[in-house]
């Protein structure tokens, strides 16, 4: 009787133990199941947001090229050619604004390079037409004597200065494409943000 005892109880040890490493090793692979399912969804999550800074970036990115592009447009329109041939601009000044505005036609054609490289030759494009302007505006400016509506140096800044804003005007239209293109980019009212610069004259291709 008492080895019999003893031997129940010797099992019964056994059985306890048995149970309790098996309860131990299930209660472990839950445990390892739930860090590693949460460590999926951690590394999901900082996926998602790296996804969303850099969507964020590019929108950002694109948005600013279209503010400078719209800028280069206005400064480059026959509106503000009349007005600073009318106003007799001191070479000095003209200078300086076309050095600004090269400055800022940088600034776009590294944005593109980067984020919307598609369009980087058509804003190359866009500083060669910036150039011809400054050129034959600076005829205008400093070299001719007697200048008027019929001069070629004036007809020519006046050519240049009705191709940038179309020229501008097509590339605006790109980069709009390209950002609504970006998952979740809010739609907008293009022509509202490009009625300010209608096509007129001739439409470069880009």
């Amino acid at each position: 009787m008492l080895i019999n005892s003893v031997i129940g109880s010797v099992l019964t040890g056994i059985f306890t133990l048995g149970g309790s490493l098996i309860a131990g090793f299930f209660a472990l692979r839950v445990v390892k199941s739930n860090q590693s399912s949460e460590l999926k969804k951690e590394m999901l999550r900082i996926e998602s947001e790296r996804h969303n800074t850099n969507t964020d970036l590019i929108k950002e990115k694109l948005e600013k090229a279209h503010l400078i592009l719209s800028k280069i447009a206005q400064e480059f329109s026959t509106t503000f050619l009349t007005i600073d041939w009318s106003a007799r601009m001191p070479p000095i000044d003209f200078h300086n604004k076309y050095r600004d505005l090269c400055d800022k036609a940088a600034e776009v054609q590294m944005i593109v390079d980067f984020y919307a490289p598609s369009i980087s030759e058509p804003v190359e494009e866009l500083y060669g037409l910036m150039n011809c302007y400054w050129g034959y505006f600076h005829v205008v400016l400093v070299i001719e004597e007697k200048v008027d509506h019929t001069t070629p140096s004036y007809l020519e800044a006046l050519k240049y200065s009705q191709m940038i804003p179309a020229k501008v005007y097509a590339l605006k239209q790109k980069i709009v494409e390209i950002a609504h293109l970006i998952p979740n980019y809010e739609t907008v009212n293009y022509t509202s943000l490009t009625s300010t610069y209608p096509r007129r004259g001739v439409l470069p291709s880009s």
